[in-house]
């Protein structure tokens, strides 16, 4: 029995050293797999909601489709307009499909410019069949009080007007003198 104990021994160890080895290993894996299940489940929580989203997506969608069936078409001159424009964009599609893509230069640029239109010059109020503007009154053109009597066009006039007129009481200066104190 002597000769037993010895391998007995040993293989004992051989054991001990085996299971060690095997706790080592199987530590890191069992957090491994922990952590494969929170992943797990976070991703069966993000795809329950992604699911809830796109249903409600589509129910809106089916309630949209459902509210335009319910709508009558567009006028008919409007529809012949909207598909006028949609052909016309498609004609125009290779010409700007090099310089969308940004490999060419813009379609309006080169030999086929439109012809630009000229300025225009600012018309004057004789042109439009207007009286001119009246010009801005300074302490120059303007009446100045206590200035030698020197008055304004407009009182000039309104002052001839009133004294070749008949009806000299409705009538009045510029200068502020309506109650026809100061009349010549």
């Amino acid at each position: 029995m002597s000769s037993c104990l010895p391998e007995d021994i040993e293989l004992i160890e051989k054991h001990e050293e085996i299971l060690r080895r095997r706790a080592e290993l199987l530590e890191p894996m069992e957090s491994r797999r922990q952590q494969l299940k929170v992943m797990k489940r976070k991703q069966v929580e993000v795809c329950e909601a992604a699911r809830a989203r796109n249903t409600t997506l589509l129910q809106d969608l089916q309630k949209i489709e459902d509210r335009l069936r319910g709508r009558p078409l567009p006028r008919p001159d409007l529809l012949a307009l909207e598909t006028r424009y949609w052909a016309s964009v498609e004609e125009s599609i290779p010409a700007w499909e090099n310089f969308l893509l940004g490999k060419g230069p813009h379609p309006t640029d080169g030999p086929e410019q439109p012809p630009r239109r000229p300025k225009q010059k600012p018309s004057t109020a004789k042109d439009r069949g207007l009286p001119p503007r009246p010009r801005p009154r300074t302490a120059r053109s303007g009446f100045v009080r206590g200035g030698g009597g020197r008055r304004s066009r407009r009182a000039l006039k309104v002052k001839f007007w009133s004294s070749t007129s008949s009806q000299v009481s409705n009538c009045f200066d510029c200068a502020g003198d309506t109650k026809g104190e100061n009349r010549g």
